[in-house]
């Protein structure tokens, strides 16, 4: 993570901090650089870390790995839905530069906040991410 801003809501979600990395395949951000990564960064990556299983949620086969990343490609957002962290979700959505994917755009909430709002959650990331991708335009 480069960079966070947390809300003011009386219930927050805390642990991913700036410089976080890692558990690609559990995380909303991770599991979007990954589909949107070519075919040979995507694999490297893939081959030098194991599939953990982090919650009872989390994807541990390669199979269903892939599956859903080439979803996330198509639908052009990523969910992480108690995968990284019980009782927290996650929505992502790609920031673009000269048609490159160059970061993610998250944001993370409590699961039940999550399922209640889903729709705003996944529209709000992805305005905010062509937002990012727009100023990246004008600078």
């Amino acid at each position: 993570m480069l960079a966070g801003i947390e809300g003011d809501a009386p219930v927050r979600v805390r642990g991913p901090h700036v410089g976080m990395s890692g558990f690609a395949h559990a995380r909303a951000s991770g599991k979007l650089l990954l589909a949107f990564a070519n075919s040979v960064e995507r694999e490297t990556y893939l081959y030098a870390h194991s599939l953990e299983q982090l919650t009872a949620r989390t994807v541990v086969d390669a199979n269903e790995l892939d599956a859903e990343l080439q979803l996330i490609a198509r639908r052009g957002y990523a969910v992480d839905e108690e995968e990284f962290r019980e009782d927290v979700a996650c929505v992502s959505a790609p920031i673009v530069e000269g048609g490159a994917v160059i970061a993610a755009y998250t944001i993370s909430s409590p699961a039940s906040r999550f399922r209640q709002r889903r729709a705003d959650l996944v529209e709000a990331v992805q305005s905010a991410a062509r937002s990012a991708a727009l100023q990246q335009v004008v600078s």
